[in-house]
């Protein structure tokens, strides 16, 4: 874990409470959202034994054209808790930041999300 609070092996899964997280499967539903280009999820324990499920959100400059960010983050939210109503408790989204800037990649075109999380965090 970084200073941030921010757990490095949330790569491929995750146990939180127990249970068996893989974050592309929460991201695959947050790129579904109308206005959103790609999300990074993550693992962020602030506190010991209190693992929080965040969220990077890249969103489409052009959809939210005439809004600000925190009306972007406010719509944004709205929609996730809608999803998270739909998802198991230890599967909810807690926070997210978000960004235009489209998330670095590797050679291959995977995130690279060790980078990714480290950079947007400390913004």
């Amino acid at each position: 874990m970084d200073e941030n609070g921010i757990r490095g092996d949330f790569n491929k899964r995750q146990n939180i409470y127990g249970k068996k997280i893989f974050p592309e499967e929460i991201e695959e539903i947050l790129n579904k959202i109308d206005g959103v280009k790609e999300s990074l999820v993550f693992e962020k324990n602030k506190e010991k034994d209190n693992n929080k499920i965040n969220a990077i959100i890249v969103y489409n400059e052009y959809k939210f054209k005439q809004k600000s960010q925190i009306e972007i983050k406010k719509f944004l939210m709205n929609e996730i808790q809608e999803i998270n109503e739909s998802l198991p408790n230890y599967k909810r989204i807690n926070d997210i930041t978000i960004t235009s800037d489209l998330l670095e990649r590797t050679s291959t075109g995977k995130i690279k999300r060790q980078k990714d999380k480290k950079k947007k965090q400390n913004k």
